[in-house]
């Protein structure tokens, strides 16, 4: 017997185990350093979907590129303070939404966060409940961390 409703969506036909990549700053695949990284994994025999914003060259909600799936979202620049509290609540909101749905299609049993900001850490807490692993991949430590000089 055939239903409207399809189970397909949720199934999980790939059994290798899933990676689920966020990265807020650049849209994949020019954020060479996270193509690289999904490359890797995808070699090394995982699953890899990757949460990007998208940007010029990347409109697409949705694509598989070499057998990495990619979920685009939209986002803005902000201007001034209260622009980027709203910047980055939209972005977290949608980057939560999206990975629930490549949760449902993966299984994904890591998650890593890429890039400033460390707000990507609340969407890993919800999903550690499930057993996911978070790995934080901090690309911009140059601007984060500061050597002093020492006191005479």
């Amino acid at each position: 017997m055939r239903t409207a409703f399809s189970w397909g969506f949720f199934m999980n036909r790939d059994s290798r185990p899933g990676v689920c990549i966020i990265v807020e700053n650049q849209p994949v695949p020019f954020d060479r350093r996270v193509w690289q990284e999904a490359q890797a994994l995808l070699a090394a025999g995982y699953r890899v979907s990757i949460i990007s914003p998208k940007g010029p060259g990347c409109e697409a909600n949705t694509e598989t590129l070499e057998g990495i799936d990619i979920y685009r979202h939209w986002t803005w620049e902000a201007h001034g303070r209260v622009g980027y509290v709203f910047e980055y609540a939209f972005a977290l909101a949608v980057e939560f939404c999206l990975a629930w749905k490549v949760y449902a299609r993966s299984r994904f049993r890591v998650m890593q966060g890429c890039n400033p900001p460390d707000t990507i850490l609340l969407i890993a807490l919800a999903f550690k409940l499930l057993g996911v692993q978070f790995v934080f991949d901090h690309h911009d430590v140059g601007c984060a961390v500061r050597v002093r000089p020492p006191r005479p």
